[in-house]
């Protein structure tokens, strides 16, 4: 499957209404209007600035062997990673198990060849990029889905604390009731981003509170487990750990 079935194979689904299917695919709409966008300039980490080359590694590939883990090659393009994984490749990465990390905020591009290369459920991308699937709806998202469906995911919330000089109380209280309408913001400007193809690798950021004399900052790793059938060393297993970045 190439990078544009993939696409194409979401956007087939997203048209399935609850009324005309057993399996609706409507809540994959966002999703696949993401993915089916025309691909772009690549884009610096945390930036929106269209520049011509990307110097950020999205993806990072480990090999995983029966007694060590090895890092793989340096993959710096969609097309690279086709190149290094595809079936008919003398390179070795075609054929063994492997832990693929992908770091902050995706391309389209990115997303399609992971998926088209990986195999990956995109219940797998709706669940890590909701902020995106619930733009200009109610605040409401399609979770949690049947434990049949999420057999091989596995989300970690990630805490990281913060020490400030202490605020008083009604600073305090003040800076609270600020917070709804920050995330809500921030969460419409990451979306934003994905519009317009850019703050690749962009740390995401899902929660915060803030304390008298700490702030906590929370953040995700999502964690995908594919299987492929190989000819030659029978079937290998793929992790995808998609995490929220620093």
């Amino acid at each position: 499957m190439s990078p544009e079935e993939y696409s194409c194979a979401v956007r087939e689904h997203s048209k399935q209404s609850i009324t005309a299917s057993l399996y609706p695919g409507d809540n994959f709409d966002k999703l696949a209007i993401f993915l089916n966008k025309p691909y772009p300039t690549k884009t610096p980490r945390g930036t929106n600035s269209v520049i011509s080359n990307d110097a950020f590694d999205f993806i990072t590939i480990f090999e995983l062997f029966s007694t060590l883990i090895k890092r793989g090659p340096d993959c710096r393009s969609p097309e690279h990673l086709t190149q290094l994984l595809h079936p008919q490749s003398d390179n070795h990465l075609s054929s063994i198990s492997r832990l693929v990390f992908l770091k902050g905020q995706p391309s389209s591009q990115w997303l399609s060849t992971i998926g088209a290369t990986f195999t990956v459920d995109p219940e797998f991308f709706q669940r890590h990029l909701r902020y995106y699937s619930t733009i200009g709806r109610p605040n409401y998202f399609s979770l949690p889905s049947l434990p049949s469906v999420s057999n091989e995911f596995i989300t970690l919330r990630v805490v990281s604390l913060g020490q400030r000089n202490g605020y008083e109380r009604l600073e305090l209280e003040s800076l609270r009731k600020r917070c709804g309408k920050f995330l809500s913001e921030y969460n419409h400007s990451l979306g934003l981003d994905l519009n317009i193809g850019g703050g690749l690798g962009r740390s995401i950021l899902r929660d915060f509170s803030i304390y008298k004399g700490h702030v906590v900052i929370e953040q995700e790793i999502s964690i995908c487990v594919t299987h492929q059938d190989n000819f030659h060393t029978g079937e290998t297993a793929d992790v995808l750990s998609f995490y929220d970045c620093c």
